[in-house]
């Protein structure tokens, strides 16, 4: 399949941009530009909105992580959805239009012949292989990716010295952040903890700092995590054990120390995709 994606905005020239079997990130100033689309006259997009995937006939559209207005899809807002070919969402003003078609070729009898001995030996190679749609169907809903803030034990200038403490250590794990996403997560959680700690020793200045770089890192978490789920339910509904694995085991490092049906999947699933 093919598809394309058509944005319209008033006053503005239409931005179109054809979409396979790759993940698109619409969005005024997305970080990567080779799969991102920038708006950059929407000022009803975040940096990063939508999260975009053609799958089979049909788009799933997700909405990213600290995206503030909600798409809507015949009038109806959403935070994740499938959308048909035809279709159009809008966003504020904006309106996004998907469209595409199935791509066809024409098929040599030979490689008819061919095919109807690979279905044979397909149907009897599965009986030993990992089921990926049956994963698909039972995948859970994923845990929230941080819990509640923890409130800071101290007052006064104890809780001032534990807030710059607690601040450092945050700088230092968002530093490490690309050998180990965990230090990403536990980036956040210091910085939480020191921003409710320098609230509670009356300095404000540095609170709403703490606050101002833990809510980047959440956001940026956040959207790692989205797009790590929507990777791998793309990777089964593809049959694509190997890519299903990465996703699977990056998904496990993010919520490291967590206990729930998520992830308790995660572990089936990864035994079930590794299985000889």
């Amino acid at each position: 399949m093919s598809g394309l994606i058509e944005i319209r905005a008033q006053g503005a020239a239409t931005i179109r941009r054809p979409i396979d079997g790759e993940t698109l990130v619409i969005g005024q100033r997305p970080r990567d530009a080779a799969s991102g689309i920038a708006v950059p006259h929407a000022r009803e997009l975040s940096d990063e909105h939508l999260i975009v995937s053609l799958v089979r006939d049909r788009f799933h559209v997700a909405l990213a992580a600290g995206a503030r207005i909600e798409p809507q899809l015949n009038g109806n807002p959403f935070k994740q959805v499938e959308v048909p070919f035809g279709a159009e969402i809008r966003v504020g003003s904006l309106a996004i239009r998907f469209t595409g078609e199935a791509k066809k070729t024409k098929v040599s009898p030979v490689y008819l012949l061919a095919g109807a001995m690979l279905v044979g030996f397909l149907l009897w190679s599965m009986l030993d292989t990992p089921d990926e749609a049956s994963l698909n169907s039972s995948l859970p809903a994923a845990p929230p990716l941080f819990e509640h803030d923890t409130p800071c034990p101290y007052n006064g200038v104890q809780a001032l010295a534990r807030g710059t403490e607690t601040e450092q250590a945050a700088m230092a794990h968002a530093e490490r952040y690309s050998f180990d996403p965990y230090d990403g997560i536990t980036a956040v959680q210091d910085y939480r903890l020191a921003t409710s700690c320098y609230t509670s020793g009356g300095d404000s200045s540095a609170a709403a700092r703490a606050r101002a770089a833990g809510q980047r890192w959440q956001t940026r978490l956040e959207t790692r995590y989205q797009g790590h789920q929507l990777r791998l339910r793309l990777a089964l509904d593809r049959h694509r054990p190997d890519h299903a694995l990465r996703e699977v085991r990056s998904l496990k490092k993010l919520l490291r120390g967590k206990q729930s049906d998520y992830i308790a999947w995660l572990k089936h699933a990864e035994h079930r995709l590794t299985a000889p």
